[in-house]
């Protein structure tokens, strides 16, 4: 088995680290020009993908930092995040990080039908509080269809 410090390399390569870093450094000095903030909506992508960017940069650095601290002994935290970390890697295609809707439809089936797609929904809404993916709660919608949006890399629409 790969050790901590093979596995964080690795890590840096799939994630580009350096290309990442040179990346936030074009945002930052796009982001400071007058004309930047004139198109709200392509300033609105470019400051999201600043903040997903530092946000994947600082959690590599935490990892390692963590795995310096700790050396290569045994630590359930580092295996968290190291897992956590090879997961996102490995869901790091085009549309990965784009959001997604979620829907649950009972269908035919009557009252147990109904009641089993409302624990279904209930469970991702707990996941996705979970997880932190804001939420907004709405009413319903139709007449069997309750709905919760839940915005970051996933949104949700729940019965």
């Amino acid at each position: 088995m790969a050790t901590y410090t093979e596995r964080l390399e690795d890590l840096k390569k799939n994630y580009k680290l350096a290309e990442k870093k040179a990346r936030v450094l074009t945002l930052q000095k796009m982001s400071e020009e007058a004309t930047f903030w004139q198109d709200p909506e392509n300033s609105g992508k470019l400051m999201k993908e600043l903040s997903t960017i530092k946000k994947e940069i600082d959690e590599l650095e935490f990892l390692e930092l963590q795995i310096m601290e700790n050396g290569e002994a045994e630590s359930k935290e580092v295996e968290t995040t190291l897992g956590k970390l090879e997961l996102k890697a490995y869901l790091s295609g085009s549309h990965d990080q784009g959001d997604a809707i979620l829907a649950v439809h009972s269908g035919q089936g009557g009252t147990e039908a109904c009641d089993w797609a409302q624990m279904v929904a209930r469970m991702y809404q707990r996941y996705a509080e979970r997880e932190g993916f804001g939420r907004a709660s709405g009413g319903r919608s139709g007449d069997k269809i309750d709905h919760f949006k839940n915005y970051g890399r996933l949104r949700l629409w729940l019965p």
